[in-house]
């Protein structure tokens, strides 16, 4: 059996978590953020990592919309480049800290043959700017340039209801780990305390940047918004990256938005990936990366019971002018 953990709940105080399969612990300085214990293998060279001024990040909570937001924002930055973006999404747009969630290989050796981490690969992108960068990591682990507002980059924050946010992860576990526990286990994960599931607590993460939505170098979405009126942030977005969409464009760009164009589009899909992933462990796909893309579709999942542990958890938590 794997040896308990300790984790920081609050300054001063300690528990132990008794993990299945991984071991989590917490991550950073002060605020609670749960991680594969390897990502202490990555953090001082995502702390000292160098920035641009003129990078892209789209930042959010796993599952919140990401690359819906990816998608919108490499395209605007790169003046409607449709044929550039016949590029899979992760090597137009790639996912800063993969290595620290997934891998277990690399943080340690220091061989000559060893594969760059997903880290170095950004480091090493092309020196043309912009880079648009992805990320999953709270304002709070993101290297200290941007912490400090040493450099002060493009971050477009893109959050979503955290019941949403919840169903989605769900399937995005059973489709990218084999995770097998039931919806309503899934639920007492997600909001505990004591949890394994990555980048977890949902709460600390969203008002990291919500606390900061008035910056001038961060514009903070939310997946409902996108749905409600995708031409509105289309519009908000464009001005950030100092960018115009005149009305041909933007209906072009509308349509390539979609979520029916974006399901079949198999540059940002990520079905090519996911069949991988399914195939290595032998098992049957059970759902796809880009599901429902629906705002709501929380009632048809959910349980009462898990409905109303998490009412009561999100009117514990919940941020004020936040989907109110």
């Amino acid at each position: 059996m794997p040896e308990k953990v300790l984790v920081e709940i609050s300054e001063g105080e300690k528990k132990s978590i008794e993990p299945e399969s991984e071991i989590f612990e917490n991550s950073g300085k002060g605020n609670i953020c749960f991680l594969p214990k390897h990502y202490n293998d990555y953090s001082k060279y995502i702390e000292k990592f160098q920035v641009r001024d003129d990078d892209v990040w789209v930042i959010s909570y796993i599952k919140a919309g990401t690359t819906w937001t990816q998608e919108m924002s490499w395209l605007i930055g790169n003046d409607l480049d449709y044929e550039g973006a016949n590029v899979i999404l992760p090597t137009r747009f790639p996912y800063f800290e993969f290595d620290t969630t997934f891998s277990k290989q690399g943080g340690k050796s220091n061989g000559e043959n060893r594969p760059p981490t997903s880290m170095e690969m950004v480091h090493r992108m092309p020196t043309a700017s912009p880079r648009y960068i992805k990320t999953h990591l709270p304002f709070h682990l993101l290297p200290t340039q941007i912490q400090t507002g040493v450099k002060e980059p493009k971050i477009i924050y893109c959050a979503r209801n955290p019941k949403d946010v919840c169903v989605s992860f769900y399937h995005h576990r059973v489709l990218t780990e084999g995770y097998d526990a039931t919806l309503d286990e899934f639920v007492d994960e997600f909001i505990s305390t004591l949890t394994t599931s990555r980048y977890a607590p949902y709460w600390t993460h969203v008002k990291e940047f919500w606390d900061r939505k008035d910056q001038s170098n961060i514009l903070f979405i939310s997946f409902e918004e996108m749905k409600q009126n995708l031409r509105s942030v289309i519009q908000k977005c464009a001005k950030f990256l100092n960018k115009t969409i005149d009305e041909t464009e933007m209906q072009k760009l509308l349509n390539h938005l979609s979520f029916e164009s974006m399901k079949v589009n198999p540059y940002v899909n990520y079905d090519e990936i996911t069949d991988l992933l399914t195939k290595s462990r032998g098992s049957e796909r059970k759902t796809h990366f880009m599901r429902k893309g629906q705002v709501g579709s929380w009632k048809e999942e959910l349980s009462p019971e898990s409905i109303d542990k998490l009412n009561n958890w999100i009117n514990q938590n919940k941020i004020p002018g936040l989907w109110d």
